[in-house]
């Protein structure tokens, strides 16, 4: 039994040790300097109010609960955001070319890329900052993957909640709808603080 023990730690070591930390590390593995970015961006869902809690049922219920009772001011954003072409995935997409340009060890190339970047929306919406219930924030939960030219994936990440935290993007429904460049302002510093963290470029 204990030579089974040790004989899976080792194997699960070498698992770990295997897997790249970073797009980078990944990237340099399979020797691959020369990316794209996918030109689509999916949302999974729409919308919603309060980040999604999974785990149990107890947390599934309260975000329903919690999601139900913003929808009002998710319908007010939906139409300011559509007035005013804020489209979230149109945005995460440019973000992501704009940041990848800036990282040392990639080139972007579309047409003869060896590598491709797809950025995915597990979930995106607004949500209370803190103990201050009338002040919101939009967040935007993102997978991210790094695949070569055959489709083969080399790295994933998703952001975590804990990394939606950004001074100065929250605002009453009131001060966004009455000034949508604020509101889209909020959405580009979130996203580019999210785009960021899943790929932090020299790292």
């Amino acid at each position: 039994m204990k030579n089974k023990s040790t004989c899976f730690a080792s194997v699960l070591l070498l698992l770990i040790a295997g897997c790249a930390t970073s797009p980078m590390k990944a990237a340099k593995k399979a020797g691959i300097t020369n990316v794209a970015v996918e030109p689509r961006v999916d949302a999974r869902e729409g919308m919603r109010y309060g980040v999604e809690l999974k785990g149990n049922l107890a947390n599934t219920l309260a975000s329903i609960i919690v999601d139900s009772a913003g929808q009002n001011g998710i319908a007010r954003m939906s139409q300011v955001m559509a007035t005013n072409n804020i489209v979230v995935p149109e945005m995460v997409r440019e973000s992501a070319v704009k940041h990848i340009q800036q990282c040392d060890a990639f080139h972007l190339e579309d047409s003869s890329a060896d590598g491709i970047f797809i950025f995915s929306i597990a979930g995106y919406g607004f949500d209370n900052q803190d103990f201050h219930i009338s002040k919101k924030f939009p967040f935007v939960l993102l997978h991210a993957e790094l695949r070569d030219r055959k489709g083969k994936k080399l790295w994933s990440r998703d952001n975590t909640m804990v990394q939606l935290q950004v001074a100065g993007i929250s605002e009453t429904w009131d001060e966004f709808e009455a000034q949508p460049e604020l509101l889209r302002a909020a959405w580009q510093k979130q996203i580019d603080n999210v785009v960021g963290r899943l790929i932090p470029c020299g790292k």
